[in-house]
């Protein structure tokens, strides 16, 4: 396509209107400025319209669309326009040089890599919350150098570094590849779905995920979304289930016979609301019930 436009980024906010609007202050002080697409969940008009300044389209929306869909129908809307999409968090400040860099390293890397920046503490920019993500599960799991003192590494750290799979905070991909692959998985609604697309694109085009240790951001993590909270246990242990299952039939069937089990041990516990949402977790992907819950909403 000619004429295309180098660079759009993507981000959602849910109620965080504070942190959406740091990010995007930040994006304005980046050396490369990108088009911004903004999907508000649940939107506030007035302040939503108070974002209007900052972003070429603000797409909104009465209910939480969530993570999955909301990031491919933004994605959707560019048609094609840009060469590149910049999927980032709304709980994210990016430094100034970062978008730079990471274009900068997309054009010498290999066809079809996911880029993605060193990501610091929000509030305390002396610790890595992530110099690239390692295994979703088994040995190793998490991100590299996550929780470290950043001077303690710092000799460690490699302009490119590998990392094994996608992580959706922040990174960056061509919008053919993302496009071409299907983008998220809707059924995932949020969580895991940036693993999910790994499989996809590495499967398809043999996708390679670096980390770019000269691009900086800092994230909140779980700035919208409380961590280890019913909404978020019931969504994680749902979705990795669905996520271990990779669309195999004999998998899925041991799958849903490990999450029988499981229930039956969870059952007498059920007052505890933690443990209600993975037992119910676990019985709506027995169910085949995915996509956004009727009762974490």
């Amino acid at each position: 396509m000619e004429d295309r436009k180098l660079l759009a980024l993507i981000t959602i906010n849910w109620k965080r209107y504070d942190l959406t609007k740091n990010l995007l202050v930040s994006i304005q002080k980046s050396t490369v400025r990108p088009d911004v697409y903004l999907v508000d969940n649940e939107f506030d008009e007035q302040k939503s319209i108070e974002l209007g300044p900052f972003c070429k389209e603000i797409y909104k929306f009465k209910e939480n669309t969530g993570y999955s869909f909301a990031n491919n129908y933004a994605a959707k809307k560019t048609d094609l326009t840009y060469e590149y999409l910049l999927f980032t968090n709304n709980d994210i400040i990016v430094d100034s040089g970062a978008v730079e860099t990471l274009l900068k390293y997309a054009k010498k890397l290999p066809p079809h890599s996911v880029l993605h920046p060193i990501s610091l503490k929000y509030n305390n920019p002396a610790e890595i919350s992530s110099a690239g993500s390692l295994n979703i599960l088994g040995p190793g799991v998490g991100y590299r150098y996550e929780n470290k003192k950043l001077a303690k590494v710092k000799g460690a750290l490699k302009p490119v570094m590998d990392q094994n799979y996608l992580y959706g905070s922040c990174f960056l991909i061509k919008s053919d590849d993302f496009l071409d692959v299907g983008g998220f998985d809707e059924r995932f609604y949020i969580y895991h779905e940036d693993n999910d697309l790994s499989r996809r694109l590495r499967r398809k085009f043999n996708s390679k995920f670096f980390c770019i240790t000269e691009a900086v951001v800092y994230h909140v993590q779980h700035g919208s979304e409380p961590f280890h909270q019913k909404r978020h246990l019931y969504y994680t242990y749902r979705n990795i289930a669905l996520y271990l299952t990779d669309n195999r039939k004999i998998k899925e069937a041991f799958i849903k016979f490990g999450c029988k089990l499981v229930n039956i041990c969870l059952y007498l516990f059920r007052k505890n609301e933690n443990v209600e949402a993975v037992y119910t977790g676990f019985n709506d992907y027995i169910r085949g019930i995915f996509g956004r819950s009727k009762i974490y909403k």
